[in-house]
């Protein structure tokens, strides 16, 4: 009897199962894509605008709300020159101004762009972003000055790096939540597709009776 059970409950506990790998999964990385949509926007935006002959400073206003992305998920821009050195940053970490590593630009310069990257500039801080590369197709209409961290680089900007992204605080909280759901979801089903396999063969035992 045991065994017979087992065997008609495991397709049944195996096809279940997944089911719900399939739907957490496309869960997972919905809400994970939905992360990329305002920084690349926000970078497309940006890249756009210096291309045309605006400056780092007036895509990144320096009287803009800085964000401090060791705690808030609010989106933030950085430009950079084409040697990876700061122009301008709606973005801090506590105290510091974290840039990615310095193979992001590499592979941005030959590729173009980067629109699915997670950085984790420190432990328990990721962000989603997206990278463009531009390059002004006009002159600048000013002289572009550097950020005030790292030094001041001067000079009009011809081409760089443009930078935006948010955090993934949240996005990864109710991935997290999800995940619970749908593991508490796989049990329920396990428990439930179990009773009803033992229910059947027992209804099955009295027909015959």
């Amino acid at each position: 009897m045991l065994r017979r059970l087992i065997t008609i409950w495991l397709p049944i506990a195996a096809a279940s199962t997944a089911v719900l790998l399939g739907a957490y999964a496309v869960g997972q990385q919905g809400m994970r894509q939905t992360a990329n949509f305002v920084p690349e926007q926000m970078a497309e935006d940006s890249a756009y605008q210096l291309e045309n002959g605006a400056v780092p400073a007036a895509v990144v206003p320096r009287n803009a709300v800085t964000v401090d992305v060791s705690h808030s998920v609010l989106p933030f821009i950085m430009v950079f020159d084409d040697h990876g050195t700061v122009l301008e940053s709606s973005m801090k970490m506590g105290s510091d101004l974290p840039v990615p590593p310095s193979g992001i630009f590499a592979y941005v310069s030959q590729y173009g762009e980067e629109r699915i990257l997670t950085w984790q500039p420190a432990s328990g801080i990721r962000l989603a972003t997206t990278v463009i590369h531009w390059k002004s197709s006009v002159p600048a209409t000013s002289s572009a000055t550097s950020f005030a961290t790292p030094p001041s680089t001067g000079g009009a900007i011809s081409s760089g790096f443009v930078l935006a992204g948010q955090g993934l605080r949240i996005v990864e909280d109710t991935t997290q939540r999800l995940a619970l759901m749908m593991f508490a979801g796989w049990i329920a089903t396990m428990i439930g597709t179990l009773v009803i396999v033992m229910l059947t063969y027992w209804l099955e035992g009295k027909l015959k009776e």
